[in-house]
């Protein structure tokens, strides 16, 4: 992902280039000023930006049309949070504030959320040893939950979050993933059969899960079920 950073302090533009490092990110660009901005954004369009909202030669207000015109998302850095100015934020649509000093957590869970909804429906992000890695929405296989914890079963591997399956379903945020009972979830494009009258639900790695009565509708709805009676679906 390309970043651009734009803050004239470059001891605060250090930390939060370090904390994109540390996050695993390499493509960022740091400038001092908001001409210097406008030239990298012409030369190469960013799709996250962190500006300082107090610049030595302007607002970092300046840089916002233009970013956004570009597609990119963008954080205001301050260190006044009181000074930003809410109607102006709404009317440009500004993502969020970061106020100084910003810290390693405040980063990533910022640019997390952007990386998921830059690739919502095909990949998602999450921590994993201080990095941001990515699971390819295609890879799962299905979601076990067991209390305040959720397993991730990929082709080829497991990865277990400290997370509700409702939370992370939600995070994720999509249409392949079907929530068959309360602690599972499965693969819309792993699964072999649904067989209602059963309360049973067979995937293509010859996996069985019990289909809870509370998700018959809307697994119904997903893959445009007629039958009038409950019987097998075949997808």
């Amino acid at each position: 992902m390309n970043i651009l950073i734009v803050d004239d302090n470059k001891f605060h533009a250090l930390d939060i280039e370090m904390a994109l490092i540390d996050s695993g990110f390499t493509d960022i660009v740091s400038v001092p000023s908001v001409e210097q901005a406008f030239e990298r954004i012409e030369l190469k369009a960013p799709q996250l930006a962190y500006i300082d909202l107090q610049l030595s030669d302007s607002s970092g207000y300046e840089l916002v049309p233009k970013l956004k015109s570009v597609g990119a998302y963008v954080f205001l850095v301050t260190g006044f949070p009181e000074n930003s100015n809410v109607n102006k934020s709404l009317e440009l649509e500004i993502d969020g504030f970061l106020t100084k000093p910003v810290s390693v957590e405040e980063i990533q869970f910022h640019t997390k959320k952007v990386l998921n909804e830059i690739n919502k429906g095909s990949q998602h992000f999450f921590y994993s040893n201080n990095k941001i890695q990515k699971i390819r929405i295609k890879d799962i296989q299905y979601l076990q939950a067991e209390g305040n914890y959720t397993s991730i079963y990929l082709n080829d591997r497991k990865i277990v979050m400290k997370r509700s399956l409702k939370g992370i379903l939600s995070e994720i945020s999509s249409e392949e993933l079907i929530q068959v009972f309360r602690s599972t979830a499965v693969n819309k494009n792993s699964i072999k059969l649904i067989d209602f009258k059963n309360s049973v639900v067979e995937t293509i790695y010859d996996q069985s899960f019990i289909l809870g009565r509370a998700y018959r509708k809307i697994i119904k709805s997903k893959f445009n079920y007629k039958g009038i009676t409950d019987s097998i679906l075949k997808p």
